[in-house]
């Protein structure tokens, strides 16, 4: 089976005019299929807006999707005030997003994992097209569990009166293509300060006299977080900027360095792929449990961000999540060693990008560095500790 983007209007009219035989789509919907002239009209215009399953030659099921935003359906087709609502709540406000506006299977076709493809294609499709945000009502329990599996913000309860008169219940599931918006809803929702956040990892711990030997000075803490690294370097004489894709976590940093008399540390809203940094402007940088949270082409942009704002001789440190973890190969893989995992932090479920690394793969991603040192940690067996110099 594969996904075609685009397809022929009048071949796919055909299809869909057959649907009304699909007595699975008369329970689900409860009319019959009419295309109609606005999507034919917006099909023919915007081709990639139809995505065809398509197995042995024959249209097996299709989706269609649009642009749109909180207010308006398509312009001048306002949203009821009900929905508008529960969107902006789940998007952090008015925004503009990409909704998944029907998707149908072929009941004979369907438990062979199909539905779970398309979503990760989906995904991936849309993101490559720079959106950044999707939604989806959906009332079908299968795609409401295919949604919920891969990790999609929800909120419960929209109704919609049919034509006919009957009434359905949606499920409005919110989808980030982008993982520092994930970032951003886990920080923004954090209750209370887990007890890993409140103390420095030991690696960075013991690297405090090698950075004092190597005449380090000024150090950027890449993926800062809450501060819990700039606190431990500021308080042990360091020069220190902080840097994090998240607005919350930088709130809760500034307070924590508030409440420590550290008002010279310096903190920068800033994604690691694009650092709002001068070339060679750090002595070191370290970055925790940070790096490995994304895919690999984000993963090779941000090693390059980082040899090109450190120092000559300037020293970097890091951890990096290991293929010896047991969640490698957990979750959903987006791509060679890249998994997304579904983890719960506090009440609540989090998405995260894990890419597992081999040792002669770090060793690669820093070629460019005059020397780097890959071992495990000692206390942390699933993670590599990474130290180069430029």
């Amino acid at each position: 089976m594969e996904f075609v983007v685009g397809y022929d209007l009048n071949e796919f009219k055909r299809y869909y005019k057959k649907l009304a035989t699909d007595l699975e789509w008369k329970k689900t919907f409860g009319y019959s299929p009419e295309l109609g002239d606005l999507w034919e009209h917006i099909l023919s215009r915007n081709p990639s807006q139809l995505i065809i399953f398509k197995e042995k030659n024959e249209i097996i099921g299709h989706a269609i999707w649009h642009p749109t935003n909180t207010k308006e359906h398509r312009k001048r087709d306002p949203r009821e005030k009900e929905d508008t609502e529960i969107l902006e709540k789940l998007l952090g406000g008015k925004k503009d997003f990409i909704e998944l506006h029907e998707i149908w299977l072929r009941t004979e076709h369907r438990g062979k994992g199909y539905g779970k493809r398309f979503f990760k294609f989906f995904e991936e499709f849309i993101r490559n097209k720079g959106y950044d945000s999707i939604i989806y009502y959906a009332d079908y329990p299968a795609v409401v569990a295919i949604c919920r599996e891969r990790g999609y913000r929800e909120a419960c309860g929209l109704k919609y009166i049919e034509p006919q008169g009957n009434t359905r219940t949606f499920h409005v599931f919110y989808f980030s293509t982008r993982i520092q918006h994930r970032w951003e809803d886990y920080y923004s929702t954090l209750k209370r300060l887990p007890r890993r956040f409140k103390k420095p990892a030991q690696f960075v711990v013991e690297a405090v006299p090698i950075f004092k030997h190597s005449n380090v000075k000024k150090i950027l803490d890449l993926g800062c977080g809450v501060g819990r690294h700039c606190v431990q370097l500021a308080n042990t004489s360091f020069e220190v900027v902080g840097s994090d894709i998240s607005k919350s976590a930088l709130k809760m940093a500034r307070n924590w360095l508030k409440e420590e008399g550290l008002m010279d540390v310096a903190l920068v809203q800033a994604a690691m792929t694009h650092l709002p940094f001068r070339n060679c402007c750090f002595d070191g940088i370290i970055s925790v449990s940070v790096i490995h949270h994304a895919v690999k082409k984000d993963i090779e942009t941000t090693i390059k961000e980082i040899h090109r704002t450190i120092n000559k001789n300037g020293l970097f440190l890091a951890n990096l999540a290991s293929v010896k973890d047991p969640r490698y190969g957990t979750g959903i893989e987006i791509e060679i060693d890249t998994f997304r995992i579904l983890e719960a932090f506090e009440d609540n479920r989090f998405e995260e990008l894990h890419h597992f690394f081999t040792k002669s793969e770090v060793l690669k991603l820093f070629a460019n560095f005059a020397e780097t040192g890959v071992q495990l940690l000692k206390d942390k067996p699933n993670y590599w500790r990474v130290t180069a110099k430029k």
